[in-house]
């Protein structure tokens, strides 16, 4: 990225970057790190034209959450009961968090850096709200998705990133929420995506 010129990095925390959940202090802990390892790192390569930014999704619709909140009706029942300390009472998608990951990477937010963009459905706006949401949670269960038709290019390492290209981290979401980001960002914008694979990580590449 220096080498180019700059670029934009977007690493992946959580609501969890910034309140405690029960039983998972691994999580939490990692997600309070990403928050402001974003800050340092936008401080430490401003200079260099590169931008950090942290996204920061609340309840989404991914593989992770139906594991952790179950299945089907079970399942269905429990995010609703979440959904009511959310204000806008709806259960957020893959393609809600890639228009903001967009926007991090894009040219519109030229001057933004070392922030954590929430994106949450005002999930973290009041220390007490509980008003049963009216709507559904409508949870896909269609693994082929229409956006996988989208062929990934697949990228072994951080330095075999090109010219121009702008580096997403993957952290919060699974594998195949993290793909469904990809996909959508190059639908929306024709930006080529590719996908880094690392032991233990997967990340995308943006440009």
């Amino acid at each position: 990225m220096r080498q180019a010129g700059g670029g934009a990095i977007v690493n992946a925390g959580s609501i969890g970057s910034f309140v405690g959940q029960l039983n998972t202090p691994a999580y939490i802990a990692s997600k309070g790190a990403v928050a402001l390892l974003t800050k340092s790192l936008a401080l430490d390569y401003g200079r260099d034209g590169i931008r950090v930014n942290c996204i920061c999704p609340g309840i989404t619709d991914t593989p992770m959450l139906r594991e952790h909140m179950g299945q089907g009706e079970l399942g269905e029942k429990n995010i609703c009961e979440r959904l009511a300390r959310v204000p806008l009472g709806k259960i957020l998608y893959p393609d809600d968090v890639a228009r903001a990951v967009l926007y991090l990477v894009s040219d519109d937010s030229t001057g933004i850096t070392g922030i954590t963009h929430v994106i949450d459905g005002g999930l973290l706006a009041a220390a007490e709200y509980n008003i049963p949401s009216q709507r559904t949670a409508r949870i896909s269960h269609n693994v082929d998705h229409p956006l996988r038709a989208f062929p990934l290019q697949v990228v072994p390492r951080p330095s075999d990133i090109s010219k121009g290209h702008r580096y997403c981290g993957g952290g919060c979401l699974l594998e195949r929420c993290c793909t469904e980001l990809a996909l959508r960002m190059q639908r929306l914008s024709g930006i080529s995506v590719a996908r880094m694979q690392e032991p233990g990580r997967t990340d995308l590449a943006i440009g």
